[in-house]
């Protein structure tokens, strides 16, 4: 998630096209499946799932709200690492 978030932070636009592009860019520089990469953040934008596809699924939260909410996950899950609830 926190390497997604910066590629779609340093988007000049936020089109569905490089939203998607984006997301196969990260799962390749990490080497690792869509999978690992989408499933994750359409849990953290929408809290399931079950979604559109990535790329519209970003693109119809829009951008401050697609961050926020990746950001927002990351929190979550650094509070649970600690044992915090």
């Amino acid at each position: 998630l926190m390497a997604v978030r910066e590629s779609l932070r340093d988007l000049s636009g936020w089109e569905k096209e490089a939203l998607g592009e984006a997301v196969r860019m990260t799962a390749a520089e990490l080497e690792v499946g869509m999978g690992k990469i989408a499933q994750p953040l359409r849990v953290a934008l929408t809290g399931t799932a079950i979604s559109p596809s990535i790329d519209d699924t970003l693109w119809l939260t829009g951008r401050d709200r697609s961050l926020a909410r990746i950001t927002h996950a990351l929190e979550y899950i650094a509070v649970r690492a600690e044992g915090r609830n």
